[in-house]
């Protein structure tokens, strides 16, 4: 994936706000009996980087809840891919905030995850463009370096969201 080349600038305080917010809005009693919430309760930003190469690069801590464990007594696959869903769409408002749906997403399991253990996520954003955004993130086991799960996500920006 080649990175984004667009002349667009960011600040770093904006988009961090921007993320606070949306992170901080997700934990309000609007979002209380939806299926994101088990999800924003469990993330927190650490940093966003406006590295060369990349339209930005945002770390997220995460702690798995032991009620997203599988048969096996580690992450479950289903929860894991969800984050790989989740954490984008945070990193991505830091930087656009319109209407997004997700398009195409692609999760590789590589290790076991532990639950309730701290661990990175670190979403990388290649290119905002026009009409779609393309993301990877990576959750790492920061005791060991281990990469856990890789998900690349596509996403649509759409004037409206859709009445279903």
């Amino acid at each position: 994936m080649q990175a984004d080349k667009s002349k667009k600038q960011y600040k770093k305080e904006e988009v961090v706000q921007h993320i606070v917010d949306q992170l901080l809005l997700s934990k309000t009693d609007k979002y209380k009996n939806t299926f994101g919430k088990q999800y924003h309760d469990i993330i927190d930003l650490i940093d966003v980087k406006l590295d060369e190469g990349y339209v930005g690069v945002v770390h997220f801590k995460v702690k798995m809840p032991k009620f997203m464990v599988n048969g096996f007594g580690v992450g479950h696959g289903g929860a894991l891919a969800t984050l790989t869903d989740v954490l984008p769409l945070f990193a991505i408002n830091g930087f656009d905030q319109r209407p997004v749906l997700s398009l195409k997403l692609t999760t590789e399991y590589l290790n076991q995850t532990p639950l309730e253990q701290d661990l990175l996520a670190i979403v990388r954003i290649h290119k905002i463009g026009k009409n779609a955004a393309f993301t990877d993130t990576t959750l790492i086991n920061p005791q060991n370096n281990t990469r856990l799960v890789k998900g690349t996500l596509t996403i649509s920006f759409v004037e409206n969201r859709p009445k279903m």
